[in-house]
Parts: C-alpha cells; sequence; structure tokens
C-alpha cells in the first residue's frame, strides 16, 4: 500500500498541459510521474547511442539529404587501387 504525503508543485501551463496529455485514463498524476521517472532516458540508458534517437525527426529536408549522399556514394565505382588501373590499362 502506497502511502501519499500532500505535496503541491507549481508548473508551467505547458509542462501541466504535456502532463495530462502523457496521463492515462485512471492514472493519477502521482502514478504519472512514478512511470514517468522509472522510464529510462538517454541520460541513464545504457545503449549511448539511444540520445540520437529522433535526432532528425523535425528535419525531414536535412535527413533526405543525407540519405540521397549515403545512396549516392555507394553507387559510385569504387578505385580498387593499382590491380584495377593495370586490368584496365591492359585491355585498352
Amino acid at each position: 500500500m502506497k502511502v501519499y504525503m500532500q505535496k503541491t508543485i507549481s508548473l508551467p501551463e505547458d509542462v501541466y498541459g504535456k502532463l495530462k496529455r502523457l496521463k492515462r485514463e485512471n492514472e493519477t498524476f502521482a502514478d504519472l510521474i512514478s512511470r514517468l521517472i522509472q522510464t529510462p532516458s538517454p541520460e541513464t540508458s545504457s545503449n549511448p547511442l539511444e540520445k540520437f534517437f529522433g535526432a532528425f525527426e523535425d528535419q525531414d529536408d536535412a535527413w533526405g539529404k543525407i540519405e540521397e549522399r549515403l545512396y549516392a556514394s555507394r553507387l559510385k565505382p569504387r578505385d580498387t587501387g593499382p590491380a584495377q588501373n593495370s586490368k584496365q590499362n591492359a585491355m585498352g
């Protein structure tokens, strides 16, 4: 059984609105806050890459350009060095 102590905290309206949207049906604000502080965050995660998840979420254009460059570079013929050049010289 949980023992509740009454505490008053002040929140800006926008923070209260965000918490209210995150609150599940039949969940108290105390339960919501407890759930949120138990959920792993990028700062407390053991996976260092998690802090980058969603990094391009609001930048679809930037991510699209990066993808184009990646795929374009994969399609370019590769110079394999002197062996490749000598084959081309022998053929040509």
